[in-house]
């Protein structure tokens, strides 16, 4: 999957599991919550690495402006 931000003209290319976690992104949603989502699909994947993937996915997202932070 291919997000393209158009003010900025930037692409972020997504892999599968990228893309997965985007379309979970529909509805407002925690880091926990996104990492326990990984883990029930993919259950071999120790908690801190799922737990840095989610969090480094949702920093690009954030850094090429294609999703904000919520308080």
């Amino acid at each position: 999957m291919v997000l393209y931000h158009r003010r900025s003209g930037h692409a972020l290319v997504l892999n599968p599991t990228g893309s997965w976690i985007w379309t979970l992104l529909v509805e407002p949603t925690s880091v926990a919550g996104l990492v326990a989502e990984l883990r029930r699909r993919h259950p071999a994947v120790p908690l801190d690495q799922a737990e840095r993937d989610v969090t480094a996915l949702l920093d690009d997202l954030r850094t090429h402006g294609v999703v904000e932070s919520r308080p």
